[in-house]
């Protein structure tokens, strides 16, 4: 058996019993020596077909029934691989036997509970194949750890490998911000907005709505603001402007906001800024201006039961 494996027996013994290491270094034995190196097969098949006599090619002519049966069932069993998923980095040869343990360890980790070392051990995998969907799987496992420098790393590897992919970069934008670095933030948005399939809107909501509930205001405030100034002929920016400052308890802020929202947003958006509006007043208890604003409007949301009821309240 080659050195790797006693080097396998001594790892395994750590986190697995008696039995299970016995049965697991006897897999990984057989692995080892046999290698993952599927290119090896094909050149023994190929070589055996190169060496074969007419003689045997005569013979496989007229094979007996039995060899038929048996291609037969051959052609089966190509068939049903055939439908099997197009991409495995083991059979594409993306991994060798070495990287395979690696991954064996590191979800032996997991087992056990230990994510910090699991991390690691993804991380530097990640750095050495360079492949995306380990670097996605060290991402979502970065998370896991709840710890934001290995976040970080996970994060920056991802997007160093597939700067083509959006989230990375969306997750970058509350990195940067953690890390006061608003100028990086606001390119990592734009980036995250060219790259991503979703709407404008549908980005800058999916993004404010974790800035709210992740960031403090000092970190998320100036983000949005600046967003404001880039974006002003944008109702969304306002909109989600006006939502921060309501989750910070800003309502005279928010109510501002929400009103340049309404003024710049196409008709089928304008009853969001309505709703919020009504809202803010009943917060302030301001029922006169509240009315005093909304009663003109009362043909834009004669049909919007829940901006109606708001209004009742008022």
């Amino acid at each position: 058996m080659p050195v790797r494996s006693e080097h396998t027996k001594k790892s395994l013994s750590h986190f697995l019993s008696p039995l299970q290491a016995a049965a697991s270094v006897a897999v990984l034995s057989l692995f080892f020596t046999s290698g993952c190196a599927f290119d090896g097969m094909k050149s023994a098949k190929s070589e055996q077909t190169e060496s074969e006599s007419p003689a045997v090619k005569i013979s496989q002519k007229a094979a007996k029934p039995s060899q038929t049966v048996a291609k037969a069932e051959d052609k089966k069993v190509e068939e049903i691989e055939e439908e099997l998923p197009p991409f495995n980095m083991l059979a594409a040869n993306y991994l060798n036997s070495e990287q395979m343990f690696e991954i064996l360890k590191a979800e032996l980790l997991l087992a056990r509970n230990n994510k910090k070392e699991a991390f690691n051990t993804f991380y530097e995998l990640t750095q050495e194949v360079r492949r995306p969907e380990l670097a996605e799987h060290t991402f979502k496992l970065s998370m896991a750890t709840y710890d934001i420098e290995a976040i970080a790393k996970a994060t920056e590897l991802w997007r160093d490998i597939q700067p083509d992919n959006a989230s990375p970069w969306r997750a970058s934008i509350l990195l940067y911000l953690r890390d006061d670095k608003l100028e990086l933030s606001i390119k990592a948005f734009e980036k995250f907005e060219q790259l991503s399939e979703g709407s404008f809107e549908e980005d800058l909501f999916t993004v404010i709505s974790r800035l709210a509930s992740t960031l403090p205001e000092a970190k998320s405030k100036p983000f949005i603001d600046a967003l404001a100034q880039t974006y002003s002929d944008r109702w969304s920016v306002f909109f989600s402007q006006a939502k921060l400052s309501m989750a910070h308890g800003r309502f005279e802020e928010a109510l501002t906001q929400f009103k340049q929202a309404y003024e710049l947003s196409p008709q089928e958006f304008k009853n969001q800024s309505l709703t919020s509006i009504a809202e803010i007043y009943i917060r302030l208890q301001q029922p006169e201006q509240g009315l005093e604003y909304l009663v003109p409007k009362a043909d834009e949301f004669a049909q919007e039961a829940g901006l109606l009821e708001s209004v009742a309240r008022l």
